[in-house]
């Protein structure tokens, strides 16, 4: 599918300093664009000496692509004693406390882009200790644009229950008084209207949450999450994961990694 120039020019919005300037099907880019170099390539844009500039041509063939999983990789290899090290693709630059949440802050306001995500709304705080480092990244979401609604949890969740109630552990329901109560699930008769019950309130609660603290091992579960939400979670778990390396293992009580991170969503 072809995209319009508009279109187009409207993938290099997000980026401050530069000026995006149609010529025919042509887009040409000027301006303080040597720390994009990477976004613009990763956009079919190349460089013109002659010019001085960056530019994308509208006769380039339409193919799918991903930005960030061309820029921001992490490969596997052995790791100690037999588990699975991850090195990120910019790893070596070995960064430490505030230099690396900023180049990750300044990573993710580049390629997370998105109408209702302003750059001020992606935040990344480091903490630095003895033993280490730790950052924490907090996207400022717009629920109505990322949530479900209560109307699509509850079609999806009432056509497939299981998928959402976990029968070995406690299940959390209003009783005839509208006081929240909780049984272990194995001695719950889950009758349809119980059912309906425990849904209603799971989505009450998360209603009420002001921010979302996100598996980054299991983002596919957010089940309150819409399909986009998801994905963009993903990028940004791709482009922490750039930075990081782990050559940890659990099994054995061994951890060797540059930084630990949690991600969480804070509705606006």
């Amino acid at each position: 599918m072809q995209t319009t120039i508009e279109e187009r020019m409207s993938m290099f919005d997000h980026i401050e300093g530069v000026n995006v300037e149609p010529e025919g099907s042509w887009l040409w880019i000027t301006g303080d664009t040597y720390p994009h170099r990477a976004y613009f390539k990763a956009h079919g844009c190349k460089w013109s000496k002659k010019r001085r500039a960056w530019y994308q041509t509208g006769d380039r063939e339409e193919r799918e692509t991903d930005p960030i999983a061309e820029v921001f990789t992490t490969t596997a290899s052995e790791g100690y004693m037999g588990a699975v090290k991850l090195t990120g693709s910019k790893s070596h630059l070995s960064l430490y406390g505030s230099d690396l949440s900023k180049a990750v802050r300044d990573d993710l306001r580049n390629y997370i882009v998105h109408p209702s995500i302003r750059r001020s709304d992606i935040n990344v705080s480091s903490d630095v200790y003895s033993m280490g480092q730790s950052i924490c990244i907090t996207v400022k979401l717009d629920r109505a644009v990322w949530a479900v609604s209560r109307d699509e949890f509850m079609r999806a969740a009432l056509a497939d229950p299981w998928a959402f109630i976990h029968i070995a552990n406690w299940i959390y329901y209003r009783d005839e008084n509208g006081d929240e109560q909780c049984i272990w699930g194995e001695k719950a008769e889950f009758t349809p209207e119980f059912i309906e019950n425990v849904l209603t309130l799971m989505y009450d609660k998360f209603e009420r949450r002001d921010r979302l603290d996100i598996n980054q091992y299991h983002i596919d579960r957010e089940i309150m999450l819409t399909d986009d939400c998801i994905q963009m979670l993903k990028d940004v778990n791709k482009i922490v994961c750039s930075y990081r390396y782990d050559d940890s293992n659990s099994m054995v009580d061994y951890f060797d990694t540059n930084f630990y991170y949690d991600i969480r969503i804070k509705w606006k």
